[in-house]
């Protein structure tokens, strides 16, 4: 591909302005508090509408899953028939990290790359969901995972050398630590910091410092921290214009993110978590008009 890393990240840009969002097909689409019937029918719906799975978001209520996804326009992607039942077949829901593992090489092997992961809880156990491009279909992102910090570090560095940088992560909680589950996309290197909090209000304190260096949001995950209760790791960079809204109620976060998005906001990053039985959620979106 020769087209400049920094053309690239400018059509991106420019395809998630609250501008282009206002245009009959937009950029990005959310969708969430999804069963699974209603989420394979919105993917099924977005892939045939050029959008493919760019963030997966799963939380098990009363045994069964709940889901929020987000599709982002994608000019490599096919959209015929037959690569719409093959993705279909290549969404799991819920794996155990040995069987993402496996799964993972085999996908692999068969030439199909890791389009969108997620990590969730499950009384106190990880599980993941994971979506793969059929083979042949060109990946507008790159997935990685089971990285530590070290790695996560070291993997950026050498992406940064072919024109890519960070656009999410996910963090995952194992043990007395976490792993990561970066993804990347073509842009130019930015200047990323960070907010890792064990609590809402750490977070908020966090979120201040980051405003007051002009940092905005780009990422939200959450997970099960060391006190039981939601623990939450955020990416900042210094471009853009977004928000985070941060550990809602479905039914508070159906009053705010509804009319955002009404008005032409875009969602960049969702994840959920349930406590006490209850369903939350998070996401980064840029506001609309």
């Amino acid at each position: 591909m020769t087209t400049r890393p920094r053309l690239l990240l400018a059509a991106l840009l420019l395809a998630l302005s609250p501008l282009a969002a206002q245009a009959e097909d937009r950029a990005s689409e959310l969708r969430y508090d999804l069963d699974e019937a209603g989420f394979r029918a919105a993917n099924a719906e977005m892939m045939g509408r050029k959008m493919i799975l760019s963030d997966l978001a799963v939380a098990s209520v009363d045994g069964k899953p709940r889901i929020a996804a987000i599709w982002m326009r994608s000019a490599p992607w096919s959209g015929t028939p037959e690569a719409i039942a093959q993705a279909q077949k290549q969404v799991f829901l819920r794996q155990t990290p040995e069987e993402f593992q496996a799964g993972f090489q085999e996908m692999s092997k068969a030439g199909a790359q890791l389009a969108a992961v997620d990590a969730y809880d499950v009384g106190g156990t990880t599980y993941f969901a994971t979506a793969y491009l059929p083979a042949g279909e060109r990946p507008m992102q790159y997935v990685a995972g089971f990285l530590s910090a070290d790695d996560a570090t070291a993997l950026r560095e050498k992406l940064q050398g072919q024109g890519m940088d960070l656009f999410r992560l996910e963090v995952a909680a194992e043990g007395d630590g976490v792993f990561f589950f970066p993804t990347y996309i073509l842009r130019e290197p930015v200047t990323i910091d960070g907010v890792d909090a064990e609590s809402e209000i750490q977070f908020n304190a966090g979120r201040v410092k980051m405003d007051f260096m002009q940092m905005q949001p780009l990422s939200i995950s959450v997970y099960r921290g060391k006190s039981g209760h939601p623990a939450f790791s955020s990416m900042f960079d210094d471009t853009g214009s977004r928000v985070v809204i941060l550990d809602k109620p479905v039914a508070d976060f159906r009053k705010e993110v509804d009319p955002m998005l009404a008005s032409g906001g875009l969602a960049f990053d969702v994840d959920s978590f349930v406590e006490d039985g209850a369903l939350h959620y998070s996401v980064v979106l840029q506001p609309g008009s």
